[in-house]
């Protein structure tokens, strides 16, 4: 499905994706849109993912709004902009496609959840209240920070269980929690496949 161009027309500030390969390695760098001209679009990325810029030429730049992403399209990186090395001028789009692998709906679900920080061994549990294929949003205790990334378990079902790695994209107090004791927050997946985001959908299929 093609995307009218009117309604995403990238604007600075918004966040991005740019997935590439390097070799046998498929990348995904967080991006933030710098600067929008009729012909390019510039992306910068944060240390230290902007040492990869240099070594890129074919890209998929995802616009991702609201923690799913609203479009992709695949493009060229152009040239560096500036000395630093943190902002990549690409050839801009003509036309965006809609990514439903990235934009499902989301369904309101309770399902337990588990989650770690990388290289822990302490796990603090949470409850999901919806799900998607492209993330989650949950309840929990632990004190989390935006960007941060942690190992996740979900439990779709009594027996499947989701293991992966997720992204915190929004954090949020809990609307029925005066004192303040748990965070509603929103992650979004990291690299699944097309097995695993097959597996959340059956589960959403099944559950709602």
């Amino acid at each position: 499905m093609i995307v009218d161009d009117g309604p995403i027309v990238p604007a600075i500030r918004d966040h991005a994706l740019l997935e590439a390969r390097l070799g046998p390695e498929l990348l995904e760098i967080d991006a933030t849109v710098a600067n929008v001209t009729p012909e390019e679009l510039w992306v910068g990325v944060e240390p230290p993912h902007h040492t990869h810029l240099s070594r890129l030429v074919d890209v998929r730049l995802i616009l991702v709004r609201d923690a799913r992403a609203a479009a992709w399209a695949d493009t060229k990186v152009k040239r560096i902009v500036g000395a630093g090395g943190r902002v990549a001028a690409l050839w801009r789009p003509e036309s965006w496609v809609g990514d439903s692998r990235r934009s499902h709906s989301r369904v309101d679900l309770r399902l337990p959840a588990y989650l770690r920080y990388p290289g822990s061994t302490t796990v603090g549990s949470a409850w999901t209240t919806n799900v998607s294929v492209g993330g989650f949003q949950c309840l929990t205790s632990l004190r989390l920070e935006m960007g941060e990334r942690m190992e996740v378990s979900l439990s779709l079902s009594p027996m499947t269980t989701l293991a992966c790695q997720a992204q915190v994209v929004r954090i949020g107090e809990a609307p029925d929690d005066p004192k303040s004791k748990k965070l509603l927050v929103a992650f979004k997946f990291l690299l699944l496949s097309d097995a695993e985001q097959a597996q959340i959908a059956a589960a959403m299929a099944a559950l709602d």
